[in-house]
């Protein structure tokens, strides 16, 4: 977790994860290649338990590290 962020019952949270590309991945082949994939979750919190999430990750970089 890059960085968090706190706004009463909302939480914020930028995520970087490191993974090996495999497998193919949206028509790509796998090239085994280390990918840093970075994205977004929203959550909505109410004591003590996550009631709604939203969540992106950023295609376009992942993509772009796969060569697709």
């Amino acid at each position: 977790l890059t960085k968090l962020v706190v706004d009463g019952d909302f939480v914020s949270i930028q995520f970087t994860s490191s993974v090996v590309n495999t497998g193919k991945f949206m028509g790509a082949p796998a090239n085994k290649k280390n990918l840093h994939v970075d994205g977004i979750f929203m959550r909505n919190v109410k004591n003590g338990k996550v009631m709604q999430e939203w969540q992106t990750t950023d295609l376009l970089g992942t993509m772009t590290q796969i060569g697709g």
